[in-house]
Formats: C-alpha cells, structure tokens, sequence
C-alpha cells in the first residue's frame, strides 16, 4: 500500500452488468489495455482491497438517475466513510430526469451529477443539456461534463484528448426543480 491517499472520482463497481458495447470493448483493448476483468463486477470488500492497495482513500461511484443500481448504493450505505455517488444524468430525458437526481440526493451521498456527451451522441454544447446545467445550484450537487475521447475509439485518430468542466453549486432555489402537479 502507498502512503499517498488519493480519491478515485471514477469508479464503476458493476462492469460485469454492463451490456457489452463495442466501444467499451475498444476502449478496455484500445486504451486500458486490460482483459477479461475489466467486465468483472466487484464487491465491497474486492473493491477496497484494490483501494487500499492503490492507495485511494474515497471513491466516487458511478450510478444511474434513472433506475439506480441497488448493488452501487449499497456500497455507499456499507462504508460511507470509503464511498460517495456521482449520479449518471441522461440530458434527453429532461425535467423528470432532474426531479431523480433532486430525489437521489435528498437521500444518497451525491457528490457529482455526471453527464457524459459520447453516451448520447451529442455535442458538448447541445442544448439539451441546458436543464442540467440550471439544475446545479437547485440540487445543490455540482455537476460534471466529460467530454473525454481516446485514442482511436472515438475519434480514429492517434492522439485523443480529454477534457471535463465542471460547476459548483451557488445558493439553491426556493423548492427545488419545478415540477407538474
């Protein structure tokens, strides 16, 4: 174990419930360079076995808005102290999907509400994303754009880029993302 304590803010703990996707299949050959196991799904004691070994300190799971993964919740009710939530925000689902994240963090350790641009095939800009964007300070959880791409997969290309901006939270609205009765 190394003494340097660090926070993984990407984790995804069930892989192996994963569809296999081609691109996550290009993306495990291409640019992890892993095997088989990159589609294993691991538990809570695997989990921080391989963090305390890595020397990180917190991780910061993946989990859907819609449809939340009752596995990757329960890592964050086990050992809240080890885990926290980046919730997986869907920019073409709209307000409903907005009202999820304001109810998964009214009740989980949400830390990020993540939108990720490739997973809709949308530009970085879209302005699908705007609700997303407005719904930070409401949901007082910051928000994450990636816009990450690696070499070859995306954009077939040797080099790739990487890059993700990110909000804070400023003071929340008064009750929450506007809902219809």
């Amino acid at each position: 174990m190394t003494s340097r304590r660090a926070i993984d803010c990407w984790v995804n703990v069930t892989m192996g419930e994963i569809k296999h996707v081609d691109y996550l299949k290009r993306a495990k050959e291409d640019y992890f360079k892993a095997g088989e196991e990159f589609f294993t799904s691991l538990s809570v004691d695997e989990c921080l076995a391989d963090m305390d070994e890595a020397g990180v300190e917190k991780a910061i799971l993946t989990v859907r808005v819609k449809d939340p993964s009752e596995t990757v919740l329960d890592f964050a009710r086990q050992r809240p102290d080890r885990f926290a939530l980046a919730a997986h925000v869907r920019p073409t689902a709209g307000l409903p999907e907005l009202w999820r994240l304001e109810d998964l963090a009214a009740e989980h350790p949400v830390v990020m509400a993540r939108v990720v641009p490739f997973d809709f095939d949308l530009p970085p800009r879209d302005a699908q994303y705007y609700c997303h964007l407005a719904s930070t300070p409401v949901c007082r959880v910051p928000r994450c754009r990636e816009s990450a791409r690696t070499p070859s997969i995306w954009t077939g290309s040797a080099t790739g880029s990487h890059s993700s901006d990110c909000a804070w939270p400023t003071e929340p609205t008064r009750g929450g993302v506007p809902r219809c009765a």
